[in-house]
């Protein structure tokens, strides 16, 4: 309905779901009114734009609970980024509980790009393992969901999962321009993620072996 004060008229009971104006003058006040956003037609668009998704999975030769231990340690976030990108981080997140954030500044030629993501969903399972998620707030994506996951697979070995559910700026022209680099970028950096992850993991391993 068209929002303005109105007598309820009996002929409307049978088409209420069809009714946007109250009268032919209302009616056509709003043609001449600017166009009014319509939170409906911004789900349908939503739901029509494609989420892209990711997922890159390693096993690793350490205990699942020393590889999810490490992903909480102050270093980590920075240890996760690779050389190549021009990424620096604004403030870590004070632990991986629901509702920490983390900030990254973006460098995109001479432009920066602040990068905001919420935690949630903290599970720490003990020997099996954990799972986190982090969500944009804000940054270079419409939407990015990405879930950590480190599952047991024997006394000293795991599975670390990245799975990411992401849409990108521009609907399905931006998946269309940008789709391709934004997967090859992705399978470069969690590759690198991956192995950095067991380095640091193994490393701290064979230094407590050796004191």
């Amino acid at each position: 309905m068209c929002g303005h004060p109105f007598n309820w008229r009996k002929k409307w009971e049978r088409d209420w779901e069809r009714i946007k104006y109250c009268s032919k003058k209302c009616a056509a006040n709003a043609s001449k009114e600017p166009r009014r956003t319509n939170p409906d037609a911004i789900a349908a668009t939503v739901r029509r734009t494609r989420i892209a998704e990711f997922t890159k999975t390693s096993e690793i030769g350490a205990g699942a609970r020393v590889v999810f231990a490490w992903h909480q340690s102050p270093a980590a976030l920075r240890r996760l980024i690779p050389p190549w990108e021009r990424v620096e981080v604004e403030r870590a997140p004070a632990s991986l509980a629901d509702g920490q954030t983390a900030v990254l500044v973006l460098r995109v030629g001479p432009l920066k790009l602040r990068w905001v993501a919420r935690h949630r969903s903290f599970i720490d399972r003990g020997d099996e393992g954990g799972e986190f998620t982090d969500e944009q707030v804000s940054g270079p994506f419409a939407s990015w969901v990405h879930r950590h996951i480190v599952r047991a697979t024997g006394p000293d070995r795991c599975v670390l999962e990245d799975r990411i559910e992401y849409t990108l700026p521009g609907g399905r022209l931006g998946e269309l321009l940008a789709g391709w680099h934004v997967r090859r970028k992705l399978a470069r950096m969690f590759e690198y993620r991956h192995q950095a992850t067991e380095s640091a993991v193994l490393g701290e391993r064979n230094n407590h072996g050796t004191r």
